[in-house]
């Protein structure tokens, strides 16, 4: 009796359907950060054509701060920023719904707790370039 190979090498089964790509550009505002508090949050969202059943992956452009100019991110990524000798951290968070590309944001001044100015925080522009992916056989 012959033996049966049990693994099938099926090329459909092991990639993704690359479905196509947007590039969108993404402003955090300026906030003002109050004293002992330090800290501010929100949502900016932008309207993408995203093609039906796919998944995103996205890629950051950004000039600026500590962060190279272009990189992955598994939706999370963070930019560093001075203001007045002033660490200001910019953490955010990609999602998408509804036809539209988001990004929460959340802005934290590290000597907010030692100082009691307030300080305004620096508006920080990129671009999200976003993959369309799909699985296959979808």
């Amino acid at each position: 009796m012959a033996r049966v190979n049990r693994f099938v090498f099926n090329s459909d089964f092991m990639t993704v359907a690359y479905a196509g790509r947007q590039e969108v550009t993404v402003t955090i505002p300026a906030k003002e950060l109050p004293a002992n508090v330090g800290s501010a949050s929100g949502d900016v969202e932008v309207a993408v054509d995203i093609p039906p059943g796919c998944y995103t992956r996205a890629r950051i452009k950004f000039t600026g701060g500590y962060v190279p100019a272009d990189y992955a991110c598994d939706g999370n990524f963070i930019i560093f920023d001075k203001v007045n000798n002033r660490q200001i951290d910019y953490t955010c968070r990609v999602y998408t719904k509804d036809k539209k590309v988001g990004v929460h944001y959340f802005i934290y001044d590290e000597a907010s707790i030692s100082s009691p100015q307030t300080v305004l925080s620096n508006a920080q522009t990129f671009t999200l370039i976003l993959d369309f992916l799909k699985q296959p056989n979808t």
